[in-house]
């Protein structure tokens, strides 16, 4: 009987050793999934961190995209008055150069007809 019961207290002795064991792995485990999960709230703070910053980049361009096009129309309304101004310059020096045309005839009928009389 003695003999059954040191049996018994072995078989239990192992059997919590084995526990002990099982127990340890899960410690192990559970400090494994501590750090994946500490790993995983990192990378995504700095994941976080990074579309922050993108948005920021993003929305910086957009004013800067929208500056640019304001400018561009302001250049744009320019040109085209700078054009309109040449053109009425050209058809102005149009009208001179006609007109010294015309002038330089008449003086030059003028002159004609002042050298008959003479």
């Amino acid at each position: 009987m003695e003999e059954i019961l040191k049996q018994i207290v072995n078989k239990l002795d192992n059997l919590e050793n084995r526990f002990d064991g099982l127990e340890n792995r899960f410690d192990g485990l559970e400090n494994r999934f501590d750090g994946l999960e500490k790993e995983m709230r990192d990378g995504f703070a700095q994941t976080n961190a990074r579309l922050d910053k993108l948005e920021k980049s993003v929305s910086d361009l957009d004013v800067t995209m929208k500056t640019v096009y304001a400018q561009v129309a302001d250049n744009t309304e320019r040109h085209t008055e700078i054009m309109d101004r040449f053109f009425d310059v050209e058809d102005k020096i149009d009208f001179v150069t006609q007109k010294e045309t015309d002038n330089e005839k008449a003086i030059f009928g003028l002159k004609r007809k002042l050298a008959k009389t003479v």
